[in-house]
């Protein structure tokens, strides 16, 4: 009886554990549920786009962040030098409010990118 009750025991600290834990891999572009902290958006996404391979692995990531409804990658390029390409957000204010906004991601040599700037879209 002792063992069962041992079992399930851990089988519950493992799955409550599981489900309450983001992973630590993943950063977390919008703080905390608690503290969302607009001004750090900026920066957190500009250092992560700094660290992606690509364009997509950055559109999965933002899709992964509890503060955006949607992301979604435009097809077309930007005519700048860089190139430049935008991903087109729904962002959950703090207001519980959606508003749209773009991101613009500059196209950099040996598949780097850059965060150019984060506008109304």
């Amino acid at each position: 009886m002792k063992n069962i009750i041992l079992i399930l025991i851990l089988v519950s600290m493992v799955l409550v554990s599981g489900c309450i834990q983001k992973s630590p891999i993943v950063p977390i572009l919008c703080g905390s549920a608690v503290s969302f902290n607009e001004s750090d958006f900026e920066l957190r996404l500009s250092n992560h786009i700094d660290e992606v391979k690509s364009l997509e692995e950055l559109e999965m990531w933002l899709n992964s962040q509890e503060c955006i409804r949607s992301a979604k990658l435009s097809r077309a390029v930007i005519e700048t030098l860089p190139e430049q390409r935008e991903i087109f957000i729904k962002l959950k204010m703090s207001s519980g409010s959606i508003s749209n906004y773009a991101i613009d991601v500059a196209l950099l040599e040996n598949n780097k990118f850059k965060f150019v700037r984060i506008h109304e879209g």
